[in-house]
């Protein structure tokens, strides 16, 4: 497939938009005509429609025809074209998508409107989250997200107000993390050290921290009745010789360290 690379120009010859087009350059040049006539709004229509009230028409030129679908082509000659200070109405960088629009007050207003207008129901949520496990993020979505969390008060290190306390409580209540969940998580604390200050503050929320009621007693012991990992219930000699060798390196590392 073939793709041409055109420009639309104003009566004096100023370019002023930068396009591409599988069909023919005067097919696409009639349908911008067509809707600029229909009253679509944009800078480029708008555009149109001062050049149109003036009795002249807005010329097209072909300025490349490349293989392929063209878009790092009409890319290219918009980075370009802004480069030389052109006035283009391009109001995105070239390509297929929306990269690089900027969206008005009055758009953003339209488009909270209309997401209020048309709720997400509990099943368009659940096939959602459906569709986005297991799901691959590159590189770069990684890098976006992180650059959009800063200056969340998540990362500033702001506490929470008791009722998004709550709220994170109630929704978290229940909830059953997923192995790969706890792996994640395991692997995240595998080597990390605590400063002094750090460990103060542990001490110190220890220290403050009211009893367990017999209620929680109750459901602890509950819970790790049975269970092999411990006091010691049921376990190999192999397991044995782990812990111990474990708590031996533990105690070796506090002695070097100078804490006991």
């Amino acid at each position: 497939m073939n793709t041409k690379i055109y420009v639309l120009c104003a009566p004096d010859g100023e370019i002023r938009y930068i396009g591409k087009t599988s069909s023919s350059i005067s097919a696409r040049f009639r349908g911008h005509l067509s809707c600029a006539r229909c009253g679509e709004k944009s800078y480029l229509y708008n555009w149109l429609r001062s050049i149109l009230a003036t009795g002249y028409l807005p010329s097209v030129s072909l300025i490349g025809e490349v293989e392929g679908q063209g878009c790092e082509e009409e890319k290219a000659w918009i980075a370009y074209g802004r480069l030389e200070g052109w006035r283009l109405t391009n109001t995105t960088d070239g390509g297929d998508g929306t990269s690089g629009h900027i969206y008005s007050e009055e758009e953003r207003k339209h488009m909270r409107e209309g997401h209020l207008r048309h709720p997400v129901s509990d099943d368009g949520r659940r096939r959602m989250s459906e569709a986005h496990k297991g799901k691959p993020q590159s590189e770069a979505h990684r890098a976006k997200v992180s650059l959009a969390l800063i200056g969340n008060k998540y990362r500033l290190g702001i506490p929470h107000s008791e009722e998004s306390r709550r709220k994170m409580s109630v929704a978290g209540k229940g909830k059953l993390k997923s192995e790969a969940h706890r792996l994640h998580i395991s692997e995240g604390l595998k080597g990390r050290t605590f400063s002094p200050e750090h460990r103060r503050k542990i001490k110190e929320a220890r220290k403050n921290r009211p009893p367990c009621s017999e209620e929680t007693r109750r459901k602890m012991s509950e819970a790790h009745k049975g269970n092999p990992s411990r006091f010691g219930q049921h376990l190999s000699l192999e397991a044995r010789h782990k812990l111990s060798d474990s708590l031996k390196k533990r105690w070796q590392q506090k002695r070097n360290e100078g804490q006991i």
